[in-house]
């Protein structure tokens, strides 16, 4: 099977008989998994694309909590990781979820409690690739802005009016107009609220907002309204 959307369970431990008995059980619930004797067979295998959770024993040989999270996160690989542990310990369990796991089951576990904790956690990460997905493409079309659309759009989604706007651009109120309505066509939207609503989806006014009116950036379609200057 390929990696792709697909929810699947990445599972990685060495102990043929936990394999033998994790196959067993998710095959029962009809669960798709793939299995590793090592953490690193496992990093070669997901991508960023990779939908489910990974299984992951903690003591395994050639995995250290917190290396294994991190390559995880270097590469883009949003999914999420439930560990197993025979001699788990308080300050192991903390620190594995301080780091970003989503649960810290110990061996012998009880088939029900991990399926539960499956299901649970590939139904939250089927919730987290969607809301990324409607997030990343709502940028996209923010992004799309000529530089003083975006320059019109961090005010208006401010509040502020037209009056206020151009003063602040050094534009005249009709100009702000065309550009508000040019602005909503791109974002798709029809009114004020919903524009304000997508931009708070996308946390708009917070530090990714510096980028996006950056006027270092190179990458700015031009403005291109008949009869005005995109400079005035």
């Amino acid at each position: 099977m390929s990696v792709g959307n697909k929810p699947t369970v990445y599972v990685i431990d060495p102990d043929v008989f936990i394999v033998t008995t994790l196959q067993g059980l998710f095959s029962s619930v009809h669960i798709e998994a793939e299995y590793f004797d090592s953490a690193g067979a496992c990093l070669a295998r997901v991508n960023r694309y990779s939908r489910g959770c990974i299984v992951a024993d903690a003591e395994a040989p050639d995995l250290c909590i917190a290396t294994f999270l991190r390559r995880l996160h270097e590469n883009g690989i949003e999914l999420p990781v439930i560990f197993l542990a025979y001699s788990s310990d308080v300050a192991t369990a903390v620190n594995a979820l301080k780091r970003g796991a989503v649960d810290f089951l110990e061996k012998p576990f009880n088939g029900q409690t991990l399926l539960d904790t499956v299901h649970r956690t590939i139904e939250s990460d089927q919730i987290a690739a969607h809301d990324r997905a409607v997030r990343q493409e709502l940028w996209g079309r923010f992004e799309a802005l000529t530089a003083r659309e975006r320059e019109v759009l961090v005010p208006m989604v401010k509040g502020c009016s037209n009056r206020m706007i151009a003063g602040e651009l050094g534009l005249s109120e009709k100009t702000i107009e065309a550009y508000r309505s040019r602005i909503m066509h791109k974002i798709g939207t029809t009114n004020l609220p919903e524009l304000i609503r997508m931009a708070m989806r996308i946390d708009l006014l917070g530090e990714r907002t510096h980028r996006l009116v950056d006027p270092r950036r190179t990458d700015r379609p031009s403005d291109n309204i008949p009869g005005q200057s995109t400079d005035k």
